[in-house]
């Protein structure tokens, strides 16, 4: 039997089971701690969707972190904040599995003005620049302000390309990659222009939120047990990604972790990168 909760928004809603069924399935939460967590749910009927958020992951917290931490992907990539340094550095390890060279804030020379460009992608003869737009509240999105000012950037960018022998064979391409959705109207405007854009659930296949179970891309603030405090040393130490805690053990000595501790934690972190991933479901 539903019942209703509030969202950030502040409206309303009926509570709906089969979205949180799905959204456990794609974590690759087993069969029977679904059924557990959902039987939770109408136990104790939380009264916004945070509060929600809150009690899934505190029980599959207790059950298996590693499928708690891919269900708290969303909110772990907006943790990665409040600097967008962080994911810029993410979307080019994305870039980087998809084949690419990759170079993170660099200062690109137009026609008219210099450039600061977030990341730089190379592959064979594509160049391709990256306008990472990070959000670290839920709700935010890309609007068309942005696709308008990446498209300036790039036209200015290209036109200094073209007159460089160099680059004369070479295809050029302008990303937008994003850790929320895009409005309705930069989705429009990037269509009508030809702009590359990667949101949480855009496009329908190959999203950020499917790249990241592709590759096993998970931010290191998946990890539910680490604090505030600690994901912000272990971001300040060059530690981003789940799969490069065990080259980064000094970071996690600094984070306070203990030394006895620390194998398990590493172990943790790869697990949540070879979880079974349902985005197909």
């Amino acid at each position: 039997m539903s019942y209703p909760i509030k969202k950030t928004s502040g409206i309303k809603e009926p509570f709906n089971e089969q979205k949180l069924r799905r959204s456990l399935l794609r974590s690759g939460t087993p069969d029977r701690v679904i059924e557990s967590v959902v039987e939770r749910v109408y136990t104790e009927r939380p009264a916004t969707t945070q509060k929600l958020h809150e009690l899934v992951l505190s029980a599959l917290s207790s059950i298996t972190p590693p499928v708690a931490a891919r269900y708290n992907l969303k909110r772990a990539l907006m943790e990665l904040g409040p600097a967008g340094y962080p994911f810029e550095r993410f979307v080019a390890c994305i870039f980087e599995r998809w084949g690419y060279e990759t170079q993170v804030g660099q200062i690109v020379a137009g026609a008219c003005v210099e450039h600061e460009v977030d990341v730089i992608a190379l592959k064979q003869k594509k160049h391709a620049i990256v306008e990472c737009k990070f959000h670290n509240r839920p709700g935010l999105k890309t609007d068309v302000k942005v696709t308008l000012y990446i498209q300036a950037r790039f036209e200015d960018i290209y036109q200094a390309w073209k007159h460089d022998p160099s680059h004369r064979l070479e295809v050029h391409e302008a990303w937008i990659a994003t850790n929320t959705a895009f409005t309705s109207q930069a989705l429009a405007y990037a269509h009508c222009k030809n702009l590359k854009l990667l949101g949480w659930s855009y496009p329908q296949r190959d999203n950020l939120a499917h790249l990241i179970d592709k590759f096993g891309l998970h931010p290191i603030t998946s990890i539910p047990t680490l604090s505030y405090a600690q994901k912000r040393i272990l971001i300040g130490q060059g530690l981003i990604m789940c799969h490069d805690a065990k080259s980064h053990r000094n970071a996690l000595r600094k984070a306070g972790i203990p030394e006895s501790e620390i194998d398990t934690f590493i172990e943790q972190a790869e697990a949540i990168c070879k979880l079974k991933n349902h985005n197909d479901i």
